[in-house]
């Protein structure tokens, strides 16, 4: 039995003061893109100078709990029946590299590691790295942009190089990291805490093949052939028909870069074919590792039983976290979670989770390639 769940107060940090009775509330972050947002509205009392406006600098909490550091987008007034009401709309201060043009001095890098050529492009708005993974510190060969680009564009493009993910903390400050430790910090349990859950499996962005094909830097010992064929190639057994996806990667590509991103597309697009989406009361949970109460966060692992529903029952990474509060004033939590390989590359790919258990007995379904 999923019991209603109050709503914790929600306040925000705006030039060090302090300001609450927010009444709806939705905060989202996903591991697919740069910068998470916020949406809060709160009832205007008359003659009440209204003090937060748009290009302001804000912190989002939850009790104690930062979950936002960024700016204010946008700012509406309306007029009811009911009175007068603000709302204010923002994201992460990392938002300022997916709107801007880079602006690093630099259109080419030759041999330096990833997490320096991040930190050139995000020096000049003033945000940090913080860099989680090993992987951060390969080396490039040669890696480029072009002008048209975002900041965001020429980060995002390196970290699938190297196989890193890319997000943004609660500080604001831009996360170069791993997939989620192996430790387990959340259960979700049918009959238990989830409130309502559905599960859904496209296989539309799944190939049979997947080849990376790019030009390698000649030299003396290099050179004709060896120079144009760099490639790598990785398959999905899952997908038992013809189906070649060719991708174009980057210039003065190593063969090891080559194959690492033909493994990412592959274990990727399999992963994220299988989608649970969970709703849960509240904006925390139980951390098993650090035995408290937490808000849920993207890149954890959590334990999802849906077992009687779907023939469901492992471990899965929450990929995205939305939290609202509505009219009801019961405070939820919507989450994605996909298999734990959905953002790492693993050159076996195997079918999608927990298929076999929608397919009718007299169904035969073939996983192995050709």
């Amino acid at each position: 039995m999923v019991e209603a769940t109050s709503a914790e107060p929600i306040s925000v940090l705006v030039e060090g003061e302090k300001w609450s009775g927010w009444n709806s509330v939705q905060v989202v972050r996903t591991l697919d893109s740069c910068a998470g947002s916020f949406r809060l509205g709160i009832p205007l009392v008359r003659g009440r100078r209204w003090p937060i406006l748009p290009g302001q600098a804000i912190k989002v909490l939850i009790g104690d709990d930062l979950i936002c550091t960024g700016f204010v987008d946008r700012l509406e007034a309306t007029l009811d029946n009911d009175g007068r009401r603000i709302e204010i709309e923002g994201r992460d201060r990392t938002a300022d590299l997916v709107d801007c043009s880079s602006e690093a001095k630099a259109f080419e890098w030759r041999g330096l590691e990833l997490a320096q050529i991040v930190a050139e492009l995000v020096s000049p708005y003033g945000i940090l790295i913080d860099v989680q993974t090993k992987r951060a510190s390969e080396r490039f060969e040669l890696f480029s942009r072009t002008a048209d680009e975002s900041a965001w564009d020429v980060i995002e493009r390196a970290c699938r190089t190297k196989g890193v993910l890319a997000y943004t903390l609660e500080n604001g400050t831009l996360a170069l990291a791993p997939i989620a430790s192996k430790i387990v910090t959340g259960v979700l349990t049918e009959g238990g805490n989830i409130h309502r859950a559905s599960v859904r499996w496209d296989v539309s962005g799944r190939y049979a093949t997947y080849e990376v094909e790019a030009a390698g830097r000649g030299g003396d010992d290099s050179w004709g052939e060896q120079v144009i064929s760099i490639k790598g190639s990785s398959k999905d057994s899952a997908i038992d028909r013809h189906r070649l996806l060719v991708i174009r990667g980057e210039d003065h590509f190593t063969r090891e870069d080559a194959q690492r991103m033909a493994e990412w597309e592959a274990t990727a697009r399999r992963a994220r074919s299988t989608a649970i989406e969970v709703e849960v009361l509240g904006w925390r949970h139980l951390d098993r590792f650090a035995q408290q109460q937490q808000p849920w966060r993207v890149n954890q692992l959590a334990s999802v039983i849906l077992r009687e529903a779907f023939g469901i029952a492992g471990d899965f990474l929450v990929s995205r976290v939305e939290m609202n509060l509505g009219e009801s004033g019961e405070s939820r939590t919507m989450l994605e979670l996909v298999p734990p390989d959905a953002f790492i590359p693993q050159p076996v790919v195997a079918k999608p989770v927990g298929f076999d258990d929608f397919l009718t007995d007299d169904t035969e379904t073939d996983t192995e390639g050709e």
